[in-house]
């Protein structure tokens, strides 16, 4: 903020085969909670569907990328999902909190 680090900490972003987009972005909406949903095929091992996760911030509607609490895993610091940004419940909550519409959001390695 203003040039100075405001806190840091440990996310996943998308495995191998579904990588996060790099790049600068900025945040596009910020939404409460809502419904993560994708269907690769019928019975496809990848298809997911999850309910009411919290603290979403839409970062990169073109490829559905969002910075968001992910309640089903605790392993930040390695490639999870499917292109999102995951993040623990305090942090995430506090991102959701501290960011506004329109904040920048680098993506990087």
């Amino acid at each position: 903020e203003y040039g100075e680090l405001v806190r840091e900490f440990l996310v996943s972003t998308g495995v191998t085969k579904y990588p996060t987009t790099l790049g600068e972005f900025s945040v596009r909406k910020k939404i409460y909670m809502m419904d993560y949903r994708w269907e690769y095929g019928p019975d496809h091992p990848d298809n997911y569907d999850i309910k009411d996760v919290k603290w979403n911030l839409s970062f990169n509607p073109a490829d559905h990328q969002y910075l968001h609490y992910a309640y089903w895993h605790n392993n930040f610091g390695h490639r999870m999902s499917h292109g999102c940004v995951n993040i623990n419940a305090t942090n995430s909550e506090w991102l959701y909190n501290w960011a506004n519409v329109g904040d920048p959001v680098i993506v990087h390695d």
